[in-house]
């Protein structure tokens, strides 16, 4: 049962590391990430960095070190685009924001020579409560716009098919309900960002003609 699960973990996680592919070229075809909110990427991508952290110091099994690897890998391709497509103004902001999490880390890295488990722990508490926040930024700029331009459907629906996944995968196996409450909340959000692909359908194809 344990070599199913760790089989089976492996094919939501594929999934997110994908996931980010396809919003990259939309961004590179439109040179452009006026369609995504920076704050979604930023608190994405600090919670893969802080999830890499504490997979590493708790002992996580392999499938998760290296898929996680991978997704932070990933993302950063979208955060570097989100970076030279900002204003000046906006890129000082990024610049602050990157560098204080990253500051934070190695911090924490420096206390967890003396406390492997405990900051791990405590990294991990922070990246669970920071990811029940990661896509509402963009459920917001969506609404606010009333369009879908510059989101990648692509994006939305296999990060979407990753967390449906991976809350089959929690319940089946019973799995402590943190993992259960994460992915119920991304698939939550993946059913919010689909309403607002078909809400908005008319002036994406408006915009697109």
């Amino acid at each position: 049962m344990l070599l199913s699960l760790e089989i089976l973990s492996w094919i939501p996680m594929t999934l997110y590391v994908l996931a980010a592919l396809p919003q990259a070229w939309t961004n590179m075809r439109l040179r452009s990430t006026q369609g995504l909110s920076m704050l979604m990427i930023f608190i994405r991508f600090s919670t893969g960095l802080f999830y890499n952290t504490y997979i590493n110091l708790c002992g996580l099994p392999l499938s998760y070190r290296v898929m996680m690897f991978l997704y932070t890998l990933s993302f950063s391709v979208l955060v570097v685009q989100g970076y030279r497509y900002s204003s000046q103004a906006m890129q000082k902001v990024l610049k602050r924001g990157y560098a204080s999490i990253v500051s934070l880390l190695l911090i924490s890295l420096v206390v967890a020579l003396w406390y492997p488990y405990q900051v791990g722990y405590m990294i991990g508490t922070c990246a669970v409560t920071a990811s029940v926040f990661t896509d509402l930024p963009q459920v917001i700029k969506n609404y606010r716009r009333k369009t879908m331009k510059g989101f990648s459907f692509y994006f939305a629906t296999l990060l979407g098919l990753g967390a449906i996944l991976e809350l089959c995968i929690a319940l089946w196996f019973s799995l402590p309900f943190p993992t259960v409450f994460s992915a119920a909340r991304a698939a939550s959000y993946s059913f919010v960002f689909w309403a607002q692909f078909f809400l908005y359908r008319n002036k994406r194809l408006q915009s697109a003609s």
